[in-house]
């Protein structure tokens, strides 16, 4: 695995059979990590990640890159998502976690000493509806800029 740290690149794939995924994926998937090299060609990121992309390609500023093994999602400069380890984890706040717990989700645990309590796995259902699932981003992508907005604030009041 060679690593190419700070290099912006885009990849082309094929996500669940879609020619479209391969065709679209330019337009909004804007990586930086690690690429994997075979016969010369870059190799992108797994089929999970390219269907979570296809999915989302319509949100505003739509990027992913590759962070503490595994992918971080954004829209624009707004961090919203996490994919870790075959799953996709979105930011809540108070108003929307308790949506997740009631379907059964659990918090973000990258190891056993570590616990994100705002980052919670995806339900499947909301993954197999389009629609469904971009309402999903799109609340997270607005509690995100929520805490982003409300730890500024602290900062500039000291708190």
């Amino acid at each position: 695995m060679t690593a190419l740290p700070n290099t912006i690149w885009t990849v082309t794939f094929r996500a669940m059979g879609s020619v479209a995924a391969g065709e679209a994926a330019t337009r909004f998937m804007n990586c930086r990590g690690s690429i994997e090299s075979r016969g010369g060609k870059a190799v992108g990121t797994d089929s999970f990640v390219a269907f979570v992309l296809e999915q989302l390609g319509d949100v505003d500023g739509l990027g992913c890159r590759a962070m503490f093994g595994g992918h971080g999602l954004y829209a624009g400069p707004t961090f919203f998502g996490i994919l870790f380890d075959g799953k996709l984890y979105f930011k809540t706040d108070e108003s929307t976690a308790g949506e997740y717990r009631r379907l059964g989700m659990t918090p973000f645990r990258p190891s056993d000493r570590q616990l994100l309590k705002t980052y919670y796995e995806v339900p499947a259902d909301v993954l197999e509806s389009r629609s469904e699932f971009r309402r999903w981003a799109e609340t997270a992508v607005r509690a995100a800029g929520y805490a982003g907005v409300a730890k500024k604030q602290q900062r500039a009041f000291g708190r």
